[in-house]
């Protein structure tokens, strides 16, 4: 992220790309920087992941956009995604500020034909003019940035309200306000439920900040509403205040024991039932598929690969810590598969680089043997720092860096303690 800053500020159009947990990390930067804007576009990709398919939360990063004071733009489709994200970086060139172009599971693990436009020329080589009173970010600066922030957001709300990517589609007095990849599991429903004469659909694109004349014009429109989105009641908590300032009386429901959860990914046969519930519409779901004849699928849990070095290295600590009390954290990466029996050596993770860390609390805490595990592109990502601490303090325990010469889970792209000449790269710095 702070790269990415001093590149957008030098006037390149930059992208800033991470899972929804990576804003956590780059939360400190984007705060402020959305104080200092941006001069080049800056796009910051969080992919959301809704059932935590490969994630240890499934937290909702529309807040992050809401607490930075920063555009949010969501996509329903593969081509939409696409489409936005040239949006974002005009958005973002307009306002000079940082955009969240917020995708979701089922949107990245999705895949569709798109049309490309003309590609333009790439620019690769910017310049930045110093501009302390701007740019250093000392309190009496802060002061004058939070004014301009604020007065970016007003124009961008201004935009929400006539943005092409909030939409209404459909007639009739039933309301259905919703996101995301939710929008396509509401269209669907209206058709299959035959309600498309009393349905009408207000699709939210560019969900912060959310277009308050253009929700409150579709709620006098409406004699009940449902908000269909994943994660947390974003919209619907706005929905309800937008509709309480007009002094409008009718029911506005998402998040409730009876309709949708916080928890978990939607479907389409689920918003469709719940759709029917709420409007109170007579619907027999369909039956399942009838698998009482078919033979029972093998359990097959995530499980460390055959012949991974990994097994031997949590025998081999097995062994030598026999006898003795252990706490094994452990961290995020294959390796996090050997809390699972028989190796049984993993026992708190919370985040990327926190078995560094939690170490040094559980060795002042207990007197139990403390021994750590940690991949070495996670290690470079964010465990160094907690061995540093852990140093300077004399916090006892062991730390074992697994050298998996590549980011081994998540993407095989190299770290810094991968030796690039091996793979005919020249230009890096071996850390020896």
């Amino acid at each position: 992220m702070e790269v990415a800053a001093a590149a957008a500020n030098s006037g390149l159009r930059t992208m800033c790309i991470m899972k929804h947990v990576g804003v956590n990390v780059a939360a400190d930067p984007l705060m402020t920087l959305a104080y200092v804007g941006v001069k080049g576009g800056l796009v910051i990709i969080s992919a959301d992941d809704p059932f935590m398919f490969s994630s240890q939360n499934e937290q909702d990063n529309r807040y992050y956009g809401k607490l930075a004071g920063i555009p949010i733009l969501e996509p329903s489709s593969v081509r939409e995604a696409k489409n936005m994200t040239i949006s974002a970086f005009e958005l973002s060139e307009r306002l000079g500020e940082p955009v969240i172009l917020r995708t979701t599971t089922r949107i990245n693990h999705s895949s569709a034909f798109v049309d490309l436009g003309k590609i333009k020329n790439r620019k690769t080589k910017g310049d930045f003019k110093k501009d302390p009173f701007k740019y250093v970010t000392v309190p009496a600066v802060s002061r004058t940035l939070h004014v301009k922030l604020l007065e970016n957001l007003e124009k961008a709300e201004k935009l929400s309200e006539t943005s092409e990517h909030n939409i209404i589609t459909g007639s009739g007095s039933w309301g259905i306000i919703c996101n995301g990849v939710s929008f396509s599991y509401a269209l669907d429903a209206v058709k299959d439920l035959k309600i498309q004469d009393k349905t009408k659909i207000l699709r939210i694109g560019f969900s912060n900040p959310l277009p308050p004349k253009m929700i409150k014009n579709f709620a006098k429109q409406c004699e009940k509403i449902l908000v269909i989105e994943e994660g947390e009641p974003f919209m619907e908590e706005a929905v309800k205040a937008f509709v309480q300032e007009e002094k409008l009386i009718l029911p506005i429901k998402g998040k409730h024991k009876n309709l949708f959860s916080r928890l978990y990914e939607f479907d389409p046969g689920m918003v469709r039932e719940k759709i029917a519930n709420y409007f109170e519409i007579d619907y027999i779901p369909r039956n399942s598929v009838d698998t009482e004849k078919l033979p029972k699928i093998p359990q097959r849990p995530p499980n460390l690969c055959s012949g991974c070095s990994h097994r031997a290295t949590f025998y081999e600590v097995k062994k030598a810590a026999k006898g003795m009390e252990t706490i094994y954290p452990t961290d995020i990466g294959c390796y996090t598969l050997g809390f699972l029996p028989p190796l049984s050596v993993g026992d708190f993770l919370i985040c990327m680089g926190s078995s560094v860390s939690t170490s040094c609390g559980f060795s002042k805490a207990t007197d139990k043997k403390v021994i750590s595990f940690i991949g070495d592109s996670t290690f470079f990502h964010s465990g160094i720092t907690g061995l540093v601490n852990a140093v300077f303090n004399n916090h006892n325990f062991t730390l074992v860096i697994l050298d998996n010469g590549t980011t081994a889970m998540t993407g095989h792209q190299p770290n810094p303690g991968v030796d690039m000449s091996l793979m005919n790269f020249d230009g890096y710095n071996l850390l020896e």
